[in-house]
């Protein structure tokens, strides 16, 4: 039969061939059958004219050369004879014998119905395998000339298309050799892909099979025969037909993720398809048998780079799909990423608690182990391909753990709850976004990495260049964050463990502005406010605030602002154990310092509500050590003219600061209440006042050496004296309210210990600093009332001076002449005399020295430190210079009519200590009568212009009053009754006395004098009683004229260091 058919078959294929020969020889022959010929055209062109009646007697010949078309003549035969021979081959082929092919088609059915009926009733091997025969020789038939007969073609196909039973019912053994056959015949893929069914062999053929398809693939053959050959792998009912065992599960799961590995060849996306396909069908199977195989297998090969990324979403999307959730596409935006995962989170069934928890832990574990492998500059660049659809996985698995938590644990705490979940859901996520330093390193296996590491000793999560890949993940992050918080609103655990994890991985030196761009971005969108911050968490505020980590202290002063301060003073301060109160509050308080100066948070509007709700906080409980290490810090740290609180340079964060610091020092008793009852339990309150004053001291002194151009104006200089007139007002108030806890002694003992803090610095300060300082401070004192303490322990506190610097001087004098103020409400505590400074100034004495004293001139300070200067010499000639010396000095001094009385005691000083010496030695005579000479001349110098430069210029030599002079004349008088004529009947005063004491008189008659006649009068009378003194009476005797003129405070007791009865005796 298949002879007679090969016949046939045969002459139809010469025919055809004869006949496509003679059309492709028609196609070239058409083509050559017209062609260009070219040809001449003459003509010519005559200038004969019929107005002139001209002949041209040469007319012009013009040649044009050109081309017309025409038809070949031998080609035209050649193409009538290929037709004539194309008419006979058609006539030949219509008058063709197909009876013999009719014949043979016949038995040829026949023989197939009897294959087809014994097999299907006796299902004997001779008929099963003569009709695999069959096939095959019909195959082998089938080739390119029998497939272009067409009557052959339809027959052959119809043949193997009935014989397919056989090949089918012997798919085991006839399944690879139909692969094999149609690999090497891909003409017949139509005929012989019926005969394939592969999902009808048990599983270790069906492996063998697929196995050869993906070494077909691999060996790059025709993409379209494979994926015809792959589509016939009926998956799921495979696996529900044979329920393979997991080690052929395992066995093909393999082979489709080695023809996943393909990806890349060309003209791959249909077969692509197809073993994306297979594997969501073992995804499936079962489910969760092989959920988690799956699942790392995939993993490893992505981490290989050897899968699409869209191989992620198809796994993830077949568990979507399950409960009709929205599939997850690589171009789906965050938000809608986080509504699917929501969605999904809600409506599956397919994980528990503890699934859940495993598949974040085998995400976590796996990419883990890859960063410690290869993350020299972290996941991203393996992976940079697979992040979105990452992404979504860890997106939707951090939603479930949340819900089946909640689920799960409904006997539970929110707080318990949040615990569990935050750390499945912060481990999932830490491989991609935290640092990894030496510690971590150490468990790394990759030698290259801890080599490379050994300076930085720190890996960050990922280069600049992932930057915006990294960002996905920190949302996906944030996103299960605030969907914990929103299904636990009562438990604020989660995101303080956000916080600590934050301090622990970035709030470390060496990370990149990169990868705080992402995490602060992220960090910065959790609900803070709802953050309650524990003692574990002050602990790393303030920890964290000691380095210097600039961006990181960024991150937290925006926390801290986002934290509701007010009501954590009053719910979770009172919670926290006593013994702890007073440490966390002190860190606390250092946290509030520190931030406040943070550049973004210093500008900040809601610092200032912050600070200002701070005033009411038990700042009083912070710890000595603590403020001083702060006090360090701030004058390190800040811009000194903040602590001039001038409106141009500060702003009310930095003014709310420094009452913060004074409310922390016992510095502010204006802001309690009940002030005595709040001081009671702080610990250290005059150490912390002690340092507040030691180091706002050394505040104002930098702001005016470090701000030359700021402090040479007006505004900065009247800023410093009132900065620093404040500080002397608060030192004052603070001193006064510890009244109702001290004595007077306590009171003034805490003064001294301030008012040496303030004079300290000026040991060291420049010149002009420490004179500024003085300056202010002795106008502050004009305004102090009598007795105060701060005032009062002023001259102790010179004494604790090493060195005297220059302006001292004028502060020791302004100081004891208000030290002799006093009131009756002072009376009972102050009580001013002369005896007494003395005392208090024994320090003071050995530091002081005559010449600046008489440059300023500061008579009251001369007038102590003369007197303890004559007592402390012990030799007579000593004395004698020091007087001279100093009756010398004071003949030059100018005074004014505040200065004039302290003049005068000087004078009563200088003749009290001269009767003194008088009375051992007539040597002093000398020195004596040149002072009364002095005396003489001061009584008649007149207030006018100097006859020196200073007259030129227009300057007064100094103001004289009548009182000065009248008092000097007086004093003149007491000097010349020192040196009598001695007589029979007894000393009589001389004539210098009684021509002294003329001149006195005769000021009475002076209407100049008319405002003190009066003390004139009493002063010459007392004169006359005392013409001749006792040398121990002069003291008391020169008091009685002092006081006549003048009644200032420090007169009154001046007498008790004039008085030497006791040395006369």
């Amino acid at each position: 039969f298949f002879f007679v058919l090969f016949c046939s078959y045969r002459k139809f294929h010469y025919h055809t061939s004869e006949l496509n020969s003679l059309n492709r020889n028609y196609l070239e022959k058409v083509m050559k059958l017209q062609k260009m010929v070219a040809y001449e055209e003459i003509k010519l062109k005559s200038c004969n004219s019929l107005l002139f009646n001209r002949q041209c007697s040469n007319p012009a010949r013009i040649i044009t050369k050109l081309e017309k078309i025409r038809v070949d003549s031998a080609v035209e035969a050649k193409i009538n004879k290929n037709i004539e021979r194309r008419d006979k081959i058609i006539n030949g082929m219509l008058t063709l014998n197909v009876e013999e092919f009719a014949r043979c088609v016949e038995p040829l059915s026949c023989i197939m119905r009897i294959l087809i009926a014994s097999n299907a009733t006796q299902r004997s091997t001779v008929a099963t395998n003569t009709g695999i025969h069959m096939f095959y020789t019909i195959v082998e038939n089938l080739t390119d000339v029998t497939m272009k007969f067409q009557p052959t073609n339809d027959l052959y196909s119809q043949l193997l298309c009935d014989l397919n039973i056989f090949i089918h019912e012997n798919q085991e053994q006839q399944g690879l050799s139909i692969l094999e056959l149609v690999l090497k015949r891909p003409d017949l893929i139509k005929q012989l892909s019926g005969a394939f069914v592969p999902f009808r062999t048990p599983p270790q053929s069906f492996l063998n099979m697929y196995k050869f398809l993906v070494d077909s693939y691999l060996k790059r053959c025709d993409k379209k025969i494979l994926f015809v050959l792959l589509s016939k792998f009926d998956l799921v009912t495979w696996l529900e037909t044979f329920h393979p065992k997991l080690n052929e599960i395992n066995q093909l799961l393999h082979l489709i993720l080695q023809g996943l590995e393909c990806w890349s060849q060309p003209d791959s996306n249909l077969l692509q398809d197809q073993f994306r396909r297979h594997l969501v069908h073992v995804f499936d199977y079962d489910f969760p048998q092989h959920y988690g195989e799956v699942l790392q297998l995939v993993l490893d090969r992505i981490s290989e780079q050897k899968l699409m990324p869209v191989v992620l979403l198809d796994v993830l999307n077949s568990l979507l799909g399950r409960f009709k959730c929205k599939n997850m596409l690589g171009n789906t935006k965050s938000d809608e990423i986080i509504e699917i995962s929501k969605d999904f989170a809600s409506r599956q069934n397919l994980f528990n608690l503890k699934g859940a928890t495993d598949t974040v832990l085998l995400f976590a574990r796996h990419f883990q182990k890859e960063r410690l492998h290869h993350g020299l500059h972290g996941l991203y660049p393996k992976h940079k391909d697979y992040v979105n659809p990452l992404a979504m996985w860890f997106s939707c698995m951090g939603h479930v753990v949340v819900v089946t938590a909640i689920c799960t644990f409904q006997d539970k705490l929110a707080d318990q709850i949040s615990d569990t979940v935050f750390g499945s859901i912060i481990e999932l996520y830490s491989p991609w976004l935290v640092p990894y330093t030496q510690d971590t390193l150490q468990q790394s296996p990759a030698n290259w990495i801890r080599q490379l590491t050994v300076q930085d000793k720190i890996l960050l999560p990922w280069s600049e260049q992932h930057t915006p890949k990294s960002k996905i993940m920190v949302k996906c992050l944030i996103d299960s964050i605030n969907f914990l918080l929103e299904n636990l609103p009562v438990s604020y655990v989660a995101i303080a463990h956000m916080f600590s994890w934050y301090v622990h991985h970035f709030a470390i030196p060496k990370i990149e502005f990169y990868v705080y761009g992402n995490i602060h971005e992220g960090m910065g969108a959790l609900p803070w406010e709802r953050f309650k911050p524990q003692p574990t968490h002050i602990d790393l505020f303030y920890d964290n605030l000691q380095k210097f980590v600039p961006s990181a202290h960024a991150m937290l002063a925006h926390i801290f602002i986002r934290i509701n301060w007010t009501a954590w003073f009053e719910e979770t301060f009172p919670i926290i154990p006593h013994n702890m109160q007073s440490k966390l509050i002190s860190r606390l308080f250092t946290v509030f310092v520190k931030i406040s100066f943070e550049p973004n948070i210093h500008i900040n509007i809601n610092t200032s509500k912050i600070l200002e709700d701070a005033i009411q906080y038990p700042w009083y409980m912070v710890s000595y050590a603590e403020l001083e290490s702060l006090f360090k810090w701030f004058v390190t740290t800040i811009d000194y003219p903040i602590i001039l609180q001038m409106p141009t340079e500060t702003n009310y964060a930095d003014r709310a600061v420094l009452d913060l610091l004074r409310l922390s020092c016992a510095m502010m008793p204006e802001k309690a209440a009940a002030w005595e009852s709040i001081m009671q339990p702080i610990h250290y309150a005059t150490a912390k006042r002690i340092l507040y004053t030691r180091n706002h001291v050394v505040l104002l002194c930098l702001a005016v050496t470090k701000n030359p151009k700021l402090m040479s104006t007006k505004e900065g200089m009247n800023a410093f004296n009132a900065a620093f007139t404040e500080l002397l007002n608060t030192i004052d108030k603070s001193v006064r309210a510890t009244g109702g806890i001290k004595n007077v002694d306590e009171q003034k003992r805490e003064a001294l210990n301030l008012m040496v803090e303030i004079l300290m610095p000026m040991q060291t300060q420049r010149v002009e600093t420490s004179n500024q300082l003085v300056d202010t401070l002795i106008q502050w004192q004009a305004h102090c009332e009598p007795g105060n303490f701060l005032l009062c322990t002023t001259l102790n506190a010179i004494g604790h001076m090493k060195t005297f610097v220059t302006g001292i001087y004028p502060l020791l004098e302004s100081t004891i002449a208000h030290y002799f103020r006093s009131s009756p409400e002072s009376a009972s505590w102050h009580t001013p005399n002369w005896k007494t400074l003395k005392e208090i100034l024994q320090t003071s004495f050995d530091k002081m020295d005559l010449m600046p004293i008489l440059r300023g001139p500061f008579f009251l300070t001369l007038h102590i430190f003369f007197v303890y200067k004559m007592e402390q010499i012990t030799n007579i000639g000593d004395k004698i210079t020091f007087l001279q010396d100093v009756c010398q000095l004071v003949e030059g001094c100018k005074t004014d009519a505040y200065t004039e009385p302290r003049l005068a005691l000087v004078w009563c000083a200088i003749i009290s200590h001269g009767c003194q010496i008088l009375y051992e030695t007539q040597n002093v005579k000398k020195v004596l009568t040149m002072f009364t000479s002095y005396m003489c001349i001061t009584s008649t110098q007149s207030e006018g212009w100097g006859d020196t430069l200073l007259g030129a210029i227009g300057l007064k030599t100094g103001v004289i009053t009548n009182k000065r002079k009248a008092l000097a004349r007086s004093f003149a008088c007491v000097l010349y009754s020192l040196f009598p004529i001695a007589r029979p009947t007894g000393p009589y005063p001389n004539d210098e006395f009684s021509l002294s004491l003329h001149e006195l008189t005769v000021l009475l008659a002076n209407k100049k004098f008319a405002d003190i006649k009066q003390q004139i009068i009493t002063a010459i009378g007392i004169i006359k009683d005392e013409n001749t003194p006792a040398l121990r009476d002069v003291p008391q005797l020169v008091f009685r004229l002092i006081s006549l003129f003048y009644s200032n405070a420090f007169i009154t007791t001046a007498p008790e260091l004039w008085e030497f009865d006791s040395k006369l005796t």
